[in-house]
This record gives C-alpha cells, sequence and structure tokens, in this order.
C-alpha cells in the first residue's frame, strides 16, 4: 500500500522543533511505512501547524528630551517612569509564566502527570476515538484543546476541527510535535502486522520513523486487536536502545457507553494495582467501569463488550416493536424494553447467580414468560446471539489479517 499524499514523517514540520525530541535520539527507518488504507477506522485531517512566534516589541528612537506622543506640557520624565513600570510589570508577568512552565514540565519528568494539563492523542479517527472523546468531555473533565487526533486518511477530521480539537495526519506528531502525554491506539491489527512483512525480527516503525524519546514518561492505551503488546511496541519503539523509553503500556477494550461516562472497559491489570498508574485510572475511571480482562482474553471481550453493545441495543429494540405490538405507546415501549433489560443486567451483577436459574426463578409452569420464551427457541434465537459475538470476533481477526 502506499498513500502519496502523507508526507514523509521522519522530521518535524519545517521550522518546528519537537519538544520531546533528544538530538540524536531518533533513529530513521529506510522505507517508509505506508498509512492510510491500513487504518479502516481512522481518519485524518490537515497538519494543525502551531502558529509562529510574533515580532518583538520596537523601541523607537528619540531625540534627546522629546517624548513621542506625549500631551503638551506633560513631564518627559513623568512618562519615562511610566514606561519602566510597564516594563517591569511585563517582566513578572514573563518570569511567573515561565515559572509555570518550568514547573510543568519538571513534574512531567518526574512522572507526576496532571489530567489538566495533560495531552491526550488519539491515533485513528474511527468511531470508537469519537465516543472516547465525547466522553472525556462530557465526563472526564479534559478540554477539547487538550486533545489531538492523528490519521492519514482525512475523513472524519472536521468533526474533530469542529470541537477545537487540534488535528494532523503525520501520526509521528503525536509524540513529537504534540507531545502527548497519554495516547489512544485506535485502528485496526493490520496497520500493525503489515510492519512485519519481510522483516519478522525487526518490523518497520508504523508510524514510518520509531517514536521520539520522550522527556517524560508516556502512556499508552492500545484498543489494537488481534495484536499482542509486544509485538505493537516493536513497531513504536528504537529497537536499538529501547530502554532509553518511559512507557506504560495497556491493552484495554473500552466500548462506546463512554460516552456518555456509562462505558465498559476491560484492561489488562488489575485497575487497582500498582500496575496501573493513578492517572490513567482517574481518567478511565470517569468515562468507565474498570474490569480485569488477562492479555489473551481482550479480543473475545472487544467482541462481547465492545461490538455486544450493538446487539444489546438490536434486543431492546425488538423488545420495544413486540409491546408496541401488542398496545404500548412507542415511547413508553423503549422506555420499558431498556429498563427491563437494565434490571436483569443489574439483578445478575448484584447476586452472581447464573443467569439460567434467573430465568427459572420468574419463570412460571405454564405461564406467560415460559410461553415467549419457548417462542425464542423456536427461532433458535440463543445461537443467533452466540453466532453474532463468533462472527464480530472472527470478522475483527480477518481486518486484523488483511494486506
Amino acid at each position: 500500500m502506499s498513500n502519496t499524499n502523507v508526507p514523509e514523517e521522519g522530521n518535524p514540520p519545517e521550522g518546528e522543533a519537537s519538544q520531546a525530541e533528544v538530538p540524536g535520539s531518533q533513529t530513521n527507518v529506510t522505507g517508509s511505512t505506508a498509512e492510510g488504507e491500513a487504518f479502516s477506522e481512522a481518519g485524518g485531517g490537515e497538519v494543525a501547524r502551531s502558529p509562529s512566534a510574533g515580532a518583538g516589541s520596537k523601541t523607537e528612537a528619540q531625540a534627546p528630551g522629546s517624548v513621542p506622543g506625549s500631551t503638551p506640557g506633560s513631564s518627559p520624565g513623568s512618562s519615562a517612569g511610566k514606561s519602566k513600570s510597564k516594563s517591569k510589570g511585563s517582566t513578572t508577568e514573563h518570569a511567573s509564566s515561565a515559572g509555570k512552565k518550568r514547573s510543568r514540565s519538571s513534574s512531567r519528568k518526574r512522572g507526576d502527570l496532571d489530567l489538566p494539563e495533560a495531552k491526550i492523542g488519539f491515533i485513528g479517527a474511527g468511531k470508537i476515538t469519537e465516543a472516547i472523546v465525547e466522553g472525556l468531555i462530557d465526563f472526564g473533565q479534559i478540554q477539547a484543546n487538550q486533545i489531538h487526533v492523528a490519521s492519514p486518511s482525512g475523513k472524519n477530521m472536521d468533526h474533530f476541527k469542529n470541537k477545537g480539537i487540534k488535528t494532523c495526519k503525520r501520526t509521528l506528531e503525536i509524540f513529537s510535535r504534540f507531545d502527548c502525554d497519554i495516547v489512544f491506539l485506535c485502528f485496526h491489527g493490520a496497520v500493525i502486522k503489515e510492519c512485519y512483512k519481510g522483516s519478522p525480527d525487526r518490523p518497520r516503525a508504523f508510524c514510518t520513523n520509531y517514536i521520539p524519546y520522550m522527556k517524560h514518561p508516556l502512556y499508552i492505551l492500545s484498543l489494537v486487536s488481534h495484536c499482542s503488546s509486544d509485538e505493537i511496541q516493536r513497531t513504536m519503539l528504537n529497537p536499538d536502545h529501547p530502554d532509553k523509553y518511559k512507557i506504560e503500556f495497556h491493552r484495554i477494550m473500552i466500548n462506546a457507553g463512554c460516552a456518555y461516562g456509562l462505558g465498559v472497559c476491560a484492561i489488562d491489570c488489575d485497575p487497582d494495582s500498582k500496575h496501573l498508574s493513578a492517572p490513567l485510572r482517574t481518567l478511565l475511571s470517569r468515562i468507565a467501569k474498570l474490569e480485569f480482562v488477562p492479555k489473551d482474553q481482550i479480543d473475545a471481550a472487544c467482541a462481547t463488550g465492545g461490538y455486544g453493545l450493538a446487539f444489546a441495543y438490536y434486543f431492546i429494540s425488538a423488545m420495544a416493536d413486540g409491546a408496541f405490538k401488542v398496545g404500548l405507546s412507542r415511547d413508553m415501549a423503549i422506555r420499558f424494553a431498556a429498563k427491563t433489560s437494565q434490571c436483569g443486567a443489574q439483578t445478575l451483577l448484584e447476586s452472581g447467580v447464573h443467569p439460567d436459574q434467573l430465568r427459572d426463578s420468574v419463570i412460571a409452569p405454564g405461564g406467560a414468560a415460559i410461553e415467549g420464551i419457548h417462542s425464542l427457541e423456536k427461532t433458535d434465537f440463543s445461537f443467533a446471539v452466540t453466532s453474532a459475538i463468533e462472527a464480530a470476533y472472527q470478522k475483527e481477526k480477518d481486518l486484523a489479517d488483511a494486506n
């Protein structure tokens, strides 16, 4: 695959130096990785260039004893005093601002990530990126100007720009020019698998170049399915000096419910343990319920908790149609179907009882409930739902293996 519209990512944009790069730390990779079509869930956009610094203030040459712009009878000494006072105040304000920047920089280097100051990046601009961004802004106490989205295709980027989010096409800029602290990887596994073609022992970097050595800890949350943590990191980190990076890496599954602060998030470590840094725990907990899932089961969790949300909506919609058919108003039918599903899920979680036992507890011999279940069984409903989970799992695997 090739993408002639995507510029070489080896260097920052002209006139811009990366804050995160350490001189001599970046290794260029011969033969760039093509980015574009493989990001089937992602989008790209125009590179968001930082405005250059404005010209400094000029001091006009003055004739001795004259004060340009002064009114007749005004005192040159008084005007000069005001000028000095103003200059002193400006210097104090500049020093205060510089002190805050140094303080934040020092905190980042120590690993004390402050979420209100954190830069959050996304590689990929698909539906799940939309959902996470919505959740972070509405429920995660994150401002739009803290968020940066990169993807080479250009699709869907207006959606993010309209929210005041910085966008770019070159994925490397998330780490270099934007210098993000937390990065979500939101694309299909085919992007990673492509990097291993022809060089399984030393894969190409999926950002074209390996990411720079950051001056602060980097937190990476991968939603890339059917690719292990090691496989992904080998396409990101310079293999000559991998020890120079300070990275906390996790595989996660988070579903679209996070857009409403009600998501489910599977993560590859105990969320209450020292293996998950406090800033990540806080950030994710604001938009989702965290659940530990072993790394080798994350893909199965994705098929169930991720795509399964669509199946849950489908079932609720079907229940509502049935209620509407027998006489309930449309709005009330949807509300009762949703609340009944919520009731079933909550009683199951609170009791810890197997769902078959709970089902039997609400069925009376020869009653209406068993009649309805018999109708579901005649349509092989259970098999259809199980097959839907398997089909979603297999499709995601096929997308990861796609050439």
